[in-house]
């Protein structure tokens, strides 16, 4: 009976040492994932900002228009805010 329970007490420390180091390597990665995360978003709304500043000089340059079509960026010319997809 004490090399059964001492045989299963093995297999639970061997099952213990696995999802340990699992759960271990799961949060690290979870946490390089975020601060890579953080960084996409910062650079998104970096230039998301240039973008917004370009089309603003765009309206009193208009040389600058042409340049951001060129580039595939089209401007809104009107003070409403754009319609969303799927919305009436």
């Amino acid at each position: 009976m004490a090399t059964l329970l001492l045989a299963a007490l093995a297999v639970s420390a061997l099952i213990s040492l696995i999802l340990c180091w699992r759960f271990t390597s799961n949060t690290v990665e979870f946490r390089r994932m975020n601060g890579r995360l953080a960084e996409m978003q910062t650079l998104r709304n970096r230039t998301q900002g240039l973008l917004n500043d370009t089309g603003e000089y765009a309206k009193r340059n208009p040389k600058m228009e042409s340049v951001l079509e060129s580039l595939g960026f089209k401007l809104n010319k009107t003070n409403a805010p754009a319609a969303r997809p799927g919305s009436p």
